[in-house]
């Protein structure tokens, strides 16, 4: 693991990265399991296709975050 930034980077071996369609610059989705693994998957970016539940269920969280801090927010963005 890598320092990026405030954030942490994997290395991916090149030989997996050319199994996978991927270099660097590719749009990926990222999914942690409820034992803890990560999975890394390609997305398609002519249609941008991704994990549709997690979609689904950050529409549903910012929906919640937006009716309850709407407000808060669009303060937060006139500053």
């Amino acid at each position: 693991m890598v320092k990026i930034g405030n954030s942490a980077g994997v290395l991916i071996p090149k030989k997996i990265l050319k199994k996978m369609g991927l270099s660097v610059g590719s749009i990926v989705d990222i999914e942690e399991t409820e034992n803890g693994s990560v999975i890394v998957r390609k997305v398609d970016p002519k249609t941008k296709t991704q994990n549709r539940a997690a979609s689904q269920e950050f529409k549903k969280w910012l929906d919640r975050v937006m009716k309850e801090d709407g407000e808060v927010l669009d303060d937060l963005a006139v500053r």
